[in-house]
C-alpha cells in the first residue's frame, strides 16, 4: 500500500476535519504523477479546518465552535464564540435548507478582549443564567431564562450599585423595583398581563429637549397619579 491512501485512510475517520471530504479524497489518488499536485490544496484545506470550526458534544448533541463578530446600531463591536449544529428545515414552498442552531454555551467580548456577556443556549434558545459586565469588569446584568423565556429575576447594576429588580414567570413580567443612585427604594409596582397594574412606576419624560423623570402610580391598572422626583436616577 502506497503512503498516499494510507494517510487518506486516517484523514477519513478523524473527526476534528468534519465534513472536508474533498482533503481525504484527493489523496487516494496513486498515480505518482499526481500525488504532488495534488497533496499540496488537500493539505491547505486540511489545516484551515480548524479555523472555521472546531468540534465537540454538548448535552450528548455534536456540535460546532464558531465565532461571529459584528457591530451593533451604537457602533459597539461584538464577538460571539458559540456552539451550534445544522438542521434541515422547510420553507413555505418545500424547499429544504439548512439553518444554523445554536446549542451550548457562548461568550460575546469587546474589541479590547474583555466580555460583554455569556450564557448558555439549548436548540436554539437561552437557557439558563446569563451575565453581564462592563468595560471595567463589574457586573451590569444578571438574567434567568428557560426554554428561551425569562424566568426568574432579572437584575441590574450600575458601578456595582442596584439599579432594577424585575421578577418574570414563563416570559411574563411580575414586578418590578428600582433603586435611585444612593440606594434607597424609588418605585416599587406589580404587573398584571404584562401591564403595570399596582403600585409606582418610574417613567422618562422630554420637553423641548429637557429630559425629566416622574413616578407615576398605578391602582388596578389605571394610572392615578404622577409626580414628579427630584433623586438622581440613572438614566
Amino acid at each position: 500500500m502506497s503512503v498516499i491512501p494510507q494517510i487518506s485512510k486516517n484523514l477519513r475517520h478523524n473527526k476534528e476535519f468534519g465534513g472536508l471530504r474533498a482533503a481525504w479524497l484527493c489523496l487516494i489518488i496513486t498515480d505518482m504523477r499526481m500525488k504532488i499536485t495534488l497533496l499540496v490544496p488537500a493539505l491547505l484545506l486540511i489545516l484551515a479546518c480548524p479555523l472555521f470550526a472546531q468540534s465537540s458534544d454538548f448535552e450528548g448533541k455534536r456540535v460546532r465552535q464558531f465565532t461571529k463578530v459584528w457591530t451593533d446600531d451604537y457602533q459597539n463591536y461584538n464577538k460571539e464564540v458559540y456552539q451550534a449544529y445544522g438542521k434541515a428545515i422547510k420553507d413555505t414552498d418545500g424547499t429544504e435548507f439548512q439553518v444554523e442552531v445554536w446549542h451550548g454555551p457562548m461568550v460575546c467580548y469587546r474589541e479590547d478582549g474583555t466580555k460583554r456577556y455569556e450564557g448558555v443556549y439549548r436548540h436554539g434558545k437561552r437557557d439558563g443564567l446569563f451575565l453581564f459586565w462592563a468595560e471595567n469588569g463589574t457586573k451590569t446584568g444578571e438574567a434567568h431564562w428557560v426554554g428561551g423565556l425569562l424566568n426568574g429575576k432579572y437584575l441590574e447594576w450600575r458601578d456595582g450599585n442596584k439599579m432594577r429588580e424585575l421578577l418574570y414567570e414563563k416570559g411574563n413580567i411580575v414586578s418590578e423595583i428600582g433603586w435611585d443612585t444612593k440606594q434607597n427604594i424609588l418605585y416599587q409596582g406589580s404587573y398584571k398581563n404584562n401591564q403595570r397594574w399596582e403600585g409606582t412606576f418610574v417613567d422618562r419624560k422630554s420637553e423641548k429637549g429637557n429630559v425629566s423623570y416622574v413616578i407615576s402610580t398605578y391602582k388596578e391598572g389605571r394610572k392615578i397619579a404622577e409626580q414628579a422626583t427630584t433623586a438622581s436616577w440613572w438614566w
